[in-house]
């Protein structure tokens, strides 16, 4: 089903060029740099219960042309103080051969973290399902190891990170997706933190695998 480019629902703050070609665009190829914008806005409803609301773009091709949007709203219980859960719904358009498509992609997830007085270490692993409009649903598994050190580094309370994220197809039992992120937190003020990064993905494709590197920034307001 054709669909036209989505509106945004959530104020976002994207403070990117966007270049502009004459020439015809193309889809996105191996190398394909990439700018992803993210705001977010979450709040605690109880000592236990918080609940995030986020919107993000993506644009590829160069940096050239918006092909993805999302908005995704989670809950998470804090189980325990190393245990976290979540239910999340995420509604997705995007481009597939020049057409925008819709995906509604319902998640359930955990994640397990281990604190010492420099560094915190998370492990998030979700069950996502994929209702898409023009191809099969499917089921996948991701699975997001982390390393962030202490918040102590200037007056901006840096938050160093690495992290690697694999994504498993559970109908072919095949994993399809790898992203590694280099990046840090920014606590600005009590309210407002952002998140920068660099993310190398790379995705299976019929032949080999294809690479794109991507420039990421997360805006995010706490309540």
């Amino acid at each position: 089903m054709k669909i036209k480019r989505p509106i945004s629902v959530v104020p976002v703050l994207i403070s990117i060029l966007i270049f502009s070609y004459t020439s015809q665009i193309q889809a996105a190829t191996d190398g394909d740099w990439q700018i992803w914008s993210t705001a977010a806005v979450q709040g605690k409803i109880s000592p236990l219960w918080t609940v995030k609301l986020n919107e993000q773009f993506r644009i590829g091709t160069q940096a050239s042309e918006i092909y993805y949007q999302h908005v995704q709203t989670d809950v998470i219980f804090q189980a325990r103080p190393w245990l976290a859960l979540n239910l999340t719904y995420r509604h997705i358009h995007m481009k597939v051969a020049g057409e925008w498509h819709q995906e509604k992609r319902p998640i359930i997830g955990a994640t397990i973290s281990w604190s010492r007085s420099i560094y915190r270490v998370d492990n998030s692993q979700k069950v996502e399902r994929h209702l898409r409009d023009w191809t099969d649903n499917g089921w996948s598994y991701r699975n997001k190891l982390s390393l962030t050190l202490g918040s102590n580094w200037t007056r901006f309370n840096l938050e160093p990170y690495l992290a690697d994220e694999i994504f498993v197809d559970l109908e072919e039992g095949d994993i399809y997706l790898n992203r590694v992120f280099a990046g840090t937190k920014l606590h600005l003020i009590k309210q407002f933190y952002a998140d920068l990064f660099f993310l190398w993905q790379s995705s299976k494709a019929p032949i080999s695998w294809t690479d794109f590197y991507i420039l990421g920034g997360t805006l995010n307001l706490r309540f």
